[in-house]
């Protein structure tokens, strides 16, 4: 797995700050876009492009038709 954080030297400085303990790690949160929870988008990944390796990138979460 690719850590694209680290790929940057804004990553790096932020990664070494929290080993270090001299900063803290952010905190993230799920926020809706303005409409709700049904403007969220639909990701459909059709089955000839489901075997190509940057699926597992779309996102861990996603519920996936194949």
């Amino acid at each position: 797995m690719i850590r694209y954080d680290l790929l940057c030297i804004e990553g790096i400085a932020r990664a070494l700050r929290i080993f270090l303990e001299k900063g803290e790690a952010p905190r993230y949160k799920l926020v809706y876009p303005p409409g709700g929870e049904s403007d969220l988008l639909t990701v459909t990944v059709h089955p000839e492009v489901s075997r190509l390796p940057f699926r597992q990138h779309i996102g861990d979460k996603l519920s996936l038709d194949e």
